[in-house]
């Protein structure tokens, strides 16, 4: 519990009364693209999506911002379909969530796993990062 195994190859039966009544066949795979864990320092977030600070004065003594992503869903070429994003610290900001809603939107590819049929978002679907603001 609390984890998920996922194989490259997997059959899923339906068994109802003891008897079989059906059967899914998956081939499961990793299509390679950006995942967070791939960052090596936070001020590379700073680069890769460039928020523009200058129009939030609530954040000038601010040294970084906590973000959260949720309802991250991708499609098979690593686009980032859709997404929600959450200021957590310094406090609720819902342009701030905005805009980089739209910065994680913009970039791509995106890594993406392919598990029983449907498209996931690997290493971003709840995932809270820091964004550095002083240098």
């Amino acid at each position: 519990m609390g984890f998920e195994r996922n194989y490259e190859h997997k059959q899923i039966f339906t068994i109802r009364e003891g008897k079989v009544i059906g059967k899914q066949d998956y081939h499961n795979y990793v299509v390679d693209g950006f995942a967070f864990d791939k960052v090596k320092s936070n001020t590379d977030i700073r680069k890769l999506f460039p928020l523009k600070t200058e129009k939030y004065p609530e954040l000038a003594n601010v040294k970084r911002i906590i973000f959260n992503i949720r309802q991250a869903r991708v499609d098979m070429h690593g686009n980032l379909v859709e997404c929600e994003v959450k200021v957590l610290k310094p406090g609720d900001n819902q342009q701030l969530a905005e805009e980089m809603t739209r910065l994680l939107k913009a970039y791509h590819p995106w890594k993406v796993s392919f598990i029983n049929g449907e498209f996931r978002a690997f290493g971003i679907e709840h995932y809270s990062f820091p964004y550095p603001l002083d240098q």
